[in-house]
């Protein structure tokens, strides 16, 4: 026979099915597990997060991804494994609640934790829902009317047992977080209060009910909704937001740069806009030209390319000239004149010695002689002795330069000097040097000025700078290479400098062009041509225009990539896998056992008075949901129909059939259950709770007192057991062993009484005795309304109670046990307690003293016997 196999539960088939969400589905399921419903931060961080799992950058600092994992779910301790709460103890920082205290449980059976309203029950709740597991919980805050808060979130000891087993405490601290973090064994705990019915009751449509898990994944396409509208506003807000030039674009739709927008999207390369957007000089001097011709008469046009290409010409032959003038060919040739005259002249005064090295005279036949001897020549020539040759022969002439005679002798050297000057070496030297001087003069004849250009190369740098530049550099280059050279006539000796590269070439290729460009304009009467010149100026004009657009178009494909990457975000919210996710938990999980015991809860708490049916519907999202719906009218509003106990009554049925599913017996802690019940099904609730408590650990938070007594009333004495919680003038929860005075049992008041009986024991060993007397007045008023309830309690078999709205009529037959004895020794004790206390003023002269101590015991135990005696002859009578 085959082995029976557990089925899944909503948990195991929710983390099956997350593994391969998109991440940010899974950290959405984490939160929706932990924390019931999602905010709007929760929302924002949700769509950053399904934004950054498509590679946005501008998701950086998005909080990380928390997956779901299995601790996030409650615990499932399995069969016989139940966990149930034995204490909470070390509490800080929550709310006000004093820290010295320790809250006890019962671990079996019903624990009743007792407290009017503002003494500290609702911190202990807060913290449960925190540590333990509930589908509604809030943030815990420290003492905010104290002063500094303690360091740290909220922190606490809980005791628990695991099978019935003492395990090791549980040091809980707080997160801080809105999503609560329970312990991952406290969290087979489930906490019910109001806000848990509602979600369990209303819900979204007021009507639906959602066991949780089924819960999860209609939660989960909320959010997808909600992320969705999210992105679709940021997507909305891009596509508003972009240029309007891509609207009405500014470029022509058939240029380069046109269609090259026209295909524009995010995977477009920046680079490749880029190239469109560079233009060199030439094409920008182009485009120029292009735009004001486009607009002249076309033979105007034509005439003033013509005539700037004149003025190209011209600046052309002029930067030839310059080139050619101080070339290195130029320049060698003037290096060769100047060696050339150099070694004649040397070889001239090599001669020149030779002649006259007998003279007296130094330095004859140097520089400075020839130059007097030339000067003495054209004096003589022309003034002295015009028409004679020089120098003179006749007998008696005289020296041009001394003015003496000649004699045979001084004519003779004279005749020497003037063949000597007049010779072959002297001769070539002189024509050697005549020929560099006139070569130095060529030099420096050649204009290398800007200010002869200046009009010219101002045009050609408006459109072509770059030319314009290698113009003035050349130049330049020109004029140092000529001065070194100059400066070989004055005996120095500079090396020229290499020559800049030159420009004639592109000044010839502008001239061309813009003479061929003067030859299209003549041909703009003929439409083609025209055609042909407007297509280019509109492919040059579209350049520029992309360039002045380029921060516009990178913001476009930014744009458009963010669109994109919206778009695959948002293919992320479609809600059908999520929908076949709750359809499988529904089929899988939820079967007709639930609607079955919600039946069943529905019946042991209202009875027929209330006719439910728990139906599956299609849900507001698509998700399947289970509708709580009248059986008389099944299209009204359950919430609007059911007064607020009947409603509370249905939520408690929910939770409590959706539980009995659970493969655990876990305790369950019910805060303030019926805050707004009706008072007609107090006694259902906590009958049906008592009976809870039979299968499982069951605590109960109240302040309702009646409440509190129904369920004293319908619990086994020995299964149960009470906590009052009180507050002092300085902090709140304060813990007591048992119910308040008003509240407490017969036998429960005989306890209290023996205790408050050795307290005053203590007073009268230690106080004056007014103080002692007060005590014993207040010790019996106590005592007699002890009595009091053991007659209502005991005697009549609690078949009238005063909290009570009906007689309990099967306890009838109890109460004739109640004989005429009980009633003299009721009336005996009774009357004693009435003479002891002070209810009315006594006599001036009666001064009775008080009762001892001992006696104080005596009378409880005359109370306690009675009540004992009475409840074993009633026994007896069934």
């Amino acid at each position: 026979m085959d082995a029976y196999i557990t089925p899944p539960t909503a948990y195991d088939v929710i983390l099956e099915w997350s593994v391969d969400r998109p991440a940010w589905q899974r950290d959405a399921l984490r939160r929706i597990v932990q924390q019931a419903s999602l905010s709007e931060v929760d929302i924002f961080e949700l769509a950053a997060l399904c934004k950054a799992g498509q590679g946005s950058a501008t998701a950086e600092n998005v909080v990380a991804a928390a997956h779901l994992h299995a601790s996030h779910f409650p615990a499932n301790p399995g069969a016989g494994q139940s966990v149930s709460l034995i204490g909470i103890k070390d509490v800080s920082a929550v709310n006000k609640l004093a820290p010295s205290q320790t809250l006890s449980f019962r671990g079996e059976g019903i624990t009743l934790v007792y407290g009017d309203n503002g003494v500290g029950k609702s911190g202990y709740g807060r913290l449960l829902k925190r540590a333990c597991r509930a589908r509604h919980s809030e943030a815990i805050l420290p003492d905010v009317y104290a002063g500094p808060p303690p360091p740290g979130t909220a922190s606490a000891t809980l005791c628990y047992r695991v099978g019935g087993i003492d395990q090791e405490p549980v040091a809980w601290r707080d997160t801080g977080r809105p999503e609560p973090q329970p312990d991952p064994v406290l969290s087979a705990i489930s906490v019910f209060d109001a806000d848990c019915g509602a979600v369990h009751l209303k819900g979204k449509t007021a009507v639906a009910f959602r066991p949780f898990g089924l819960d999860v994944p209609d939660e989960l396409s909320s959010a997808c909704k909600r992320v969705k509208v999210v992105l679709d506003a940021e997507k909305d807000a891009l596509v508003n937001a972009r240029n309007a030039i891509f609207d009405v674009p500014p470029w022509k739709t058939g240029t380069a740069v046109g269609k090259a927008m026209a295909a524009l999207s995010h995977s477009t390369e920046m680079a490749g806009v880029e190239r469109l957007t560079e233009m060199n000089e030439a094409e920008r001097a182009r485009l120029s030209s292009l735009i004001q011709d486009l607009a002249k008469d076309p033979a105007i046009a034509a005439a003033g390319q013509r005539l700037k290409a004149d003025r190209l010409k011209h600046l052309a032959q002029i930067v030839a000239a310059i080139e050619t003038g101080t070339a290195d060919v130029a320049l060698d040739a003037f290096a060769s004149l100047h060696t050339e005259a150099t070694t004649l002249r040397a070889a001239a005064t090599l001669a020149a010695t030779g002649l006259f090295g007998s003279a007296a005279m130094p330095e004859v036949g140097g520089e400075v002689w020839r130059t007097l001897w030339e000067a003495a020549r054209r004096y003589s020539n022309e003034a002295a002795d015009p028409g004679e040759s020089f120098p003179p022969s006749s007998p008696g002439a005289l020296c041009v330069l001394c003015h003496q005679s000649l004699s045979d002798e001084a004519a003779a050297r004279m005749q020497r000097f003037e063949a000597f000057v007049r010779g072959d070496t002297e001769r070539l030297a002189e024509d050697a040097e005549a020929r560099v001087v006139e070569a130095g003069n060529a030099l420096n004849k050649l204009e290398i000025r800007l200010s002869a250009i200046s009009d010219t190369l101002a045009e050609v740098a408006m459109e072509h700078g770059g030319v314009a530049r290698k113009v003035r550099r050349s130049l330049a280059s020109a004029r140092l290479r000529r001065h070194a050279l100059l400066q070989v006539l004055v005996g120095k000796k500079l090396a020229p400098p290499a020559a800049a590269p030159s420009p004639l070439a592109e000044l010839l290729s502008i001239e061309s062009r813009l003479r061929a460009y003067a030859t299209e304009l003549d041909g703009l009467a003929t439409g083609g041509t025209r055609t042909k010149l407007e297509a280019e100026r509109d492919e040059l004009a579209d350049r520029v225009s992309l360039g002045q657009h380029f921060d516009a178009v990178r913001g476009e494909i930014a744009c458009l990539a963010a669109i994109v990457l919206l778009e695959k975000a948002l293919s992320d919210t479609a809600t059908a896998s999520v929908t076949n996710l709750g359809n499988r938990i529904a089929d899988q999980v939820l079967t007709p056992h639930l609607r079955d015991r919600f039946s069943a809860e529905i019946i042991n708490l209202v009875g027929v008075h209330v006719r439910v049916e728990m139906v599956r519907s299609g849900g507001q999202f698509g998700s399947p949901q289970y509708q709580i719906r009248l059986l008389a009218r099944p299209t009204a509003k359950v919430a609007d129909i059911l007064s607020e106990g009947e409603q509370t009554c249905v939520a408690i049925a929910a939770f409590l059939a959706e539980l009995a599913t659970a493969p655990h017996n876990s305790a369950l802690v019910f805060d303030d259950p019926i805050t707004s019940l009706d008072h007609k099904w107090r006694q259902k609730v906590a009958r049906r709770l008592v009976a809870e408590s039979a299968v499982r650990q069951v605590i109960v938070f109240t302040h309702d007192l009646v409440f509190a007594n129904d369920i004293r009333d319908a619990a086994d004495p020995a299964m149960f057991e009470a906590r009052h919680i009180t507050r002092s003038a300085t902090m709140v929860g304060i813990v007591n062993d048992n119910l308040p005075w008003a509240a407490m049992s017969v036998l429960s008041r005989v306890d209290d009484l023996e205790k408050r009986a050795r307290n005053i024991l203590r007073i009268q060993n230690t106080q004056d005795e007014e103080t002692y007397k007060e005590a014993v007045s207040v010790f019996y008023s106590r005592l007699r309304e002890a009595w009091e309830r053991a007659l209502e309690e005991v005697a009549f078999a609690g078949v009238i109670l005063r909290h009570r709205d009906y007689i309990d009529g099967k306890q009838l037959a109890r109460a004739a046990a109640f004989s005429g004895q009980d009633a003299e020794q009721w009336s005996a004790a009774f009357r004693r307690c009435s003479d002891l206390l002070t209810g009315h003023d006594s006599s001036q002269g009666r001064n009775r003293a008080a009762p001892g101590p001992e006696e104080l015991l005596q009378d409880v135990g005359v109370l306690s016997a009675w009540v004992r005696a009475l409840k074993e002859r009633q026994k007896a009578h069934g």
